[in-house]
């Protein structure tokens, strides 16, 4: 506790809430869209915004494994 309250705040506690803020908000929009596609018989536009909403999870629950992943894809991609 005393190790807590005496440690500079570096601002990554608030960071990670906002990143999880916003991703939540960011898959119920992608989820409601998707919802408002199904019950309007619009298959073809659903699976976008479910793919979204996963992407979008696992930037939001995994950042440092999606990180890793952005990272190794970058690298495979040769440089101009």
């Amino acid at each position: 506790m005393f190790y807590e309250i005496a440690a500079a705040p570096t601002g990554v506690a608030l960071r990670d809430a906002v990143l999880i803020l916003v991703g939540n908000l960011l898959m119920a929009l992608c989820g409601y869209r998707a919802f408002r596609l199904f019950m309007a018989e619009k298959f073809d536009k659903m699976p976008t915004f479910i793919a979204g909403a996963i992407f979008c999870a696992f930037f939001t629950y995994f950042p440092e494994q999606a990180k890793a992943a952005i990272s190794g894809i970058a690298q495979l991609v040769p440089s101009a």
